[in-house]
């Protein structure tokens, strides 16, 4: 993270927890969880590997959402 800040990551990764496993995004939502824990912690070294796992699966979840939104 470029910024450093340990709390917006904590928000950020709470609330991507939070939303993610409201859609049964549970992989999502475990990366959500351990970004809350670096931010709890004040270890931002290493979240760049989880960010990029978190754009991963987040174009993964959208995919999969968008197909069952077509089929509605």
């Amino acid at each position: 993270m470029e910024t450093g800040d340990s709390e917006l990551l904590r928000r950020a990764g709470h609330t991507l927890k939070s939303c993610s496993i409201d859609f049964g995004a549970m992989q999502l939502s475990d990366l959500g969880r351990q970004l809350e824990i670096k931010g709890k912690e004040k270890k931002i070294t290493g979240t760049d590997k989880i960010i990029t796992l978190v754009q991963a699966e987040y174009e993964f979840v959208k995919t999969a959402m968008e197909k069952i939104i077509e089929e509605m």
